[in-house]
């Protein structure tokens, strides 16, 4: 018996899969087919007007969307930065352009701190691949080479 606790409700169930407990998988399923039926009626809808219109919460819409369980043609600038409430980068990162810059340089700060207290070269070459990572992520949000 594997227990868990469910990402929605977080009660304890017997998890067989997924990481709903069957209550919630049945409510999830109500909440999509609203969100679907409220696409249906209108697709360019911002991710708060469905929730608003539908009374279904942005999180589970955005998990529908992240899932792929709706297509979403709606523009980045609908879904926000978790730490500032700008329009964010894409729909997995959830930070603007400068909250992520922060981010990159906070962790490349802690990078080098711990490399000059270990002496790893790991974690010089970690850092670069986030920066990296994180600059072209900027480079197709804005387009900018």
């Amino acid at each position: 018996m594997a227990l868990a606790n469910c990402d929605r409700c977080k009660g304890i169930f017997d998890r067989v899969s997924g990481r709903l407990c069957p209550a919630c998988i049945e409510q999830n399923e109500k909440d999509f087919q609203l969100v679907n039926e409220a696409l249906r009626e209108g697709s360019h809808q911002t991710v708060e007007q469905l929730a608003e219109k539908t009374g279904v919460s942005e999180k589970t819409i955005l998990q529908f969307i992240k899932d792929k369980r709706i297509a979403s043609d709606t523009d980045l600038g609908e879904v926000k930065c978790g730490k500032c409430g700008a329009p964010a980068i894409s729909l997995s990162t959830r930070l603007c352009e400068r909250c992520a810059g922060e981010m990159a340089k906070s962790i490349g700060q802690v990078r080098s701190a711990m490399d000059k207290t270990t002496g790893s070269k790991e974690a010089a070459e970690s850092d670069t691949d986030i920066d990296e990572s994180v600059h072209e992520a900027l480079r197709r949000k804005t387009g900018k080479a």
